[in-house]
């Protein structure tokens, strides 16, 4: 715990008084945020850390994880942190989490808890889910997820990206079943994510009250229209997408894959420009898509598609830096992470040399 109190020098990733990039002074007594102030472009000799062109920024939410163990969990939590993230969105596993959270040494990174997604028995999803062949059975998974406290519900509404083909395999249920499904949910009390590759999926969704779609593959501007209009958010996974290069495609699959690429990177600008919310994910848990690493890299992918720097930190971002709040912040040059600080304690040291 930092008893002492420090203040440090850097320039803010978000806007936090004013303008991004403008320079702060940010100063922690006890472990808290005592003040955070804009500086007009001076340095100050009370510094004891100062960061240069590093930046400031809150702390960071992966809104799509599947987290496996293979690592151990202490090496998980730790490869989270070290990235910035304290809070994920675990959509979808062998198991369901007994708490709403994974720890290791005493740190700990929030998990809000899918359980087991809904997919329909002979398409896509037995890797993060249960099948169902009916209605009554989906009610049957629900019910139980709700014991577990799950806090929100998955459903898988399509197939995945195969590049060899260049097009989707099969998944999804049929409209109304889907309607039916997350009407469920909604009465209780979850909010939806949804798994939706392909317009006429998507589409589906989002109609029938999906609250995020997850990947988003092949998404039109219509429909970004109409998910702009219900606030249906979009995760566009473009890094996941990208790390798929590494399973020894073959010609035609790099082409196919390099092909959606590049159409699904400018439909995450168009999304963007026309309002839909987007949401950073990894979709990590693969072995090509290793826990915090990924996430940084979709954040670089989001950057790269057309988002500019301050707005792709800020979707990412799980609050704002407060006077009188616990400190728990990130000093990042672009997509690296050089200084973790949580709750007053430091998990990655002041990299940067002290002043005076």
């Amino acid at each position: 715990m930092i008893n002492s109190t420090i203040t440090i020098i850097s320039k803010s990733a978000v806007p936090l008084k004013g303008e991004s990039g403008k320079k702060v002074l940010l100063r922690i007594k006890h472990g808290l945020i005592e003040s955070i102030k804009t500086l007009n472009n001076e340095s100050s000799r009370e510094a004891n850390f100062d960061y240069g062109e590093f930046l400031l920024a809150p702390m960071l939410v992966d809104y799509h994880i599947h987290l496996k163990w293979p690592i151990g969990e202490a090496k998980l939590v730790r490869a989270l942190l070290s990235s910035g993230i304290t809070k994920c969105y675990e959509g979808g596993s062998g198991r369901v989490l007994e708490k709403p959270f994974i720890e290791s040494d005493g740190l700990r990174v929030e998990a809000m808890r899918a359980g087991h997604g809904i997919f329909r028995k002979g398409g896509y999803g037995e890797f993060i889910g249960k099948g169902v062949s009916s209605l009554s059975e989906a009610e049957e998974v629900m019910d139980f997820l709700k014991q577990k406290g799950i806090e929100y519900l998955k459903v898988i509404n399509s197939g995945v990206f195969d590049p060899e083909t260049g097009g989707f395999t099969e998944g999804g249920f049929k409209r109304d079943e889907l309607k039916a499904i997350i009407s469920i949910a909604k009465k209780k009390g979850w909010q939806v994510f949804c798994h939706a590759n392909g317009d006429s999926a998507i589409k589906d969704a989002v109609i029938a009250g999906a609250d995020v779609i997850v990947h988003g593959f092949g998404v039109s501007r219509e429909t970004m229209k109409i998910m702009r209009d219900g606030e249906t958010a979009l995760i566009p996974t473009l890094h996941a997408l990208s790390a798929l290069r590494s399973t020894n495609l073959s010609p035609d699959g790099l082409r196919n894959l390099d092909q959606l690429l590049a159409i699904h990177s400018e439909a995450v600008a168009t999304a963007h420009e026309v309002g839909v919310r987007i949401l950073p994910g990894s979709d990590s848990g693969p072995s090509f898509l290793p826990p915090g690493i990924s996430f940084l890299r979709e954040l670089e992918a989001i950057h790269n598609a057309g988002i500019s720097y301050a707005e792709t930190i800020g979707l990412a971002a799980g609050g704002r830096l407060r006077e009188g709040e616990k400190a728990s912040f990130l000093i990042i040059d672009g997509f690296s992470v050089s200084t973790v600080c949580i709750e007053g304690k430091w998990l990655e040291f002041p990299a940067r040399k002290r002043t005076g």
